[in-house]
This record gives C-alpha cells, structure tokens and sequence, in this order.
C-alpha cells in the first residue's frame, strides 16, 4: 500500500468512504499474511497499526523497518539515485535507480521490502532494481530532438502532478513546459484547489480540455474556468488551446533544453508525438527560433 489520496471521488465522494475502502482491504489480508505499506502516510501507519494484522513499513523516515540512510541525486549516464537502506537495522547494499523522482524511491523501497520478505538474496534486488527502466506512460520519454527533450506520464491527480513536476523540474535544463489534459469533470471539480497549486509549479503551462472518460459535462467546471484560477494565483505564463493546435503552438515555444512534459490519464500524449514528429522533420538548424 502506497499511500491513501482524496481519489476516484465520483464514486466515493467523502474521505470517509475512502477510508473505509482502505479498511476493507486490509481486514481482507489473511491472518498469517502480511502488509506492506509506506510509514511516511500517516493515515495509512495508523491503518496498518489498527487493523489487526502483520505489517512492516518503509519510507525516508528512521522510523520505518526499511529506512534510507543517505540518497544522493546524480543524474549521469548510469542512473538517477543513489541510496542506502536499513532494514531492522540490517545495512543492505547501495541501490541505483535509473528513473527520476523521489516517489520512485518510495516505489523501489517497497520493492526491496517484498523481496526480503520472499527471501530474495539482497544483491538479487539490487541488481534488479538498477534494471528496472519504467514503465510506459509513467516519466516514459518519447525522444529527444536538438536537444529538445518530449516526456510522457499519466498522471491525472494533483498528488501524481506535484510529484511527476518535482521529477521533471530536476532532470530539465531549461524551462518545463507542461501540457495538461485534465482527466473527469468529477475530479476536476472536486479538486480544483489543488489542481491550481499543482500545475503552478511548471514553467510553463498548456491547458486542453478535460478529457470526459464517459462523464457528463458539469457547469461551470472547464479548462478555462481552471486556467483563470491558475492566472489568479500567479502563473501567468499559462494558456487554453484545443487539442489540434497544440503542437503547431509548442513548435513556435520550444528551444534547446526545454523539457517538454504532456500530462494525463487521456489522449494528451498525441500531442507530444506530434510535436516530436515534426521537429524530426524539421532540418537541423532550420526550426524556428522559441519566440519567448
């Protein structure tokens, strides 16, 4: 277990029934079974002390059966992460990551935490774990042309946004230029707030239309309704373009450096592949010039 978020509200609705999702879930563990679950979410710690079964934590606090004890950000041909662990005070050789974001070393923890569980030799897990290249729609990158870097993921809550940002803004050279499609008008209005916050942390900023995964429309939740609240706090260097023009206007936008981020559980990434796909075309030295 990961983490408990304010999610798929167009069929819990309140924290309340979210929680009890969680609790059902975990009194479904088998006696002799066992949880694991991150001790950094302090909703989900207490649920794991609460709910009557063996579990063991990990997570960046020393708190946790499996802790780190150092990470360092490298960010070279070989990897992205280097970090130390301890196990109930075990000292486990020193993993590589080879994909950005600290959530992924939230992810590998539990990873490493499994596989000690299973009995895996730690060296087996480490080598694994320096393997392991991601996976698709998740930080997955599309190509990089004249130094122009096009990165995909899916995701769609402003939990997975601030994270997927805080990953990209570490791995790019220039601006992040992000294209957002939000996914539900469900999710959209119920998260509005923090959609805001979120999507401020970018450079740049292209909003599309929320993607309606077989949703009515509600009134008054749009994409341009979000994108004024996202000017009010602050980040001006936002705008609403449909789809079909999105990639013409990145082509006008981009320069070398720039990390170019399309965002959402939708069709957004096409419009990453576009814009990748015409500066393939585009003769070395003949693209225009980013007009800002």
């Amino acid at each position: 277990m990961t983490n408990i978020d304010f999610e798929h509200l167009d069929f819990y609705h309140t924290w309340d029934n979210i929680v009890k999702a969680y609790e059902q879930f975990v009194a479904r563990t088998q006696r002799d079974g066992l949880l694991i679950g991150c001790g950094d979410d302090t909703r989900l710690k207490e649920m794991l002390i609460k709910g009557n079964r063996k579990y063991l934590t990990y997570g960046f606090s020393p708190i946790n059966d499996l802790h780190t004890e150092s990470m360092n950000f490298v960010n070279n041909k070989d990897c992205f992460w280097e970090f130390d662990c301890v196990f109930k005070n075990q000292k486990l050789p020193r993993f590589q990551l080879t994909i950005p974001g600290q959530h992924n070393i939230l992810n590998a923890m539990a990873c490493i935490t499994l596989g000690l569980q299973l009995g895996i030799d730690p060296q087996v897990i480490q080598k694994s774990i320096k393997s392991f290249a991601g996976v698709k729609r998740r930080f997955q990158r599309k190509g990089t042309v004249n130094d122009i870097l096009i990165v995909d993921d899916y995701g769609h809550h402003p939990t997975e946004i601030v994270a997927t940002l805080k990953a990209a803004h570490s791995v790019k050279k220039n601006r992040l230029i992000t294209v957002f499609q939000p996914h539900r008008y469900s999710r959209t209005k119920f998260l509005m707030e923090d959609f805001v916050s979120a999507l401020s942390q970018t450079d740049v900023l292209i909003l599309t239309d929320i993607y309606a995964a077989s949703e009515e429309p509600i009134p008054g939740i749009t994409s341009e309704v979000l994108l004024g609240k996202i000017h009010d706090h602050g980040q001006k260097d936002a705008v609403y373009l449909k789809k079909d023009e999105i990639a013409a206007h990145l082509l006008k936008i981009v320069r070398p450096g720039d990390l170019v981020l399309t965002l959402g559980a939708g069709d957004v990434y096409r419009s990453g592949e576009e814009l990748l796909k015409e500066l393939q075309q585009q003769p070395l030295g003949q693209r225009p010039i980013g007009s800002r």
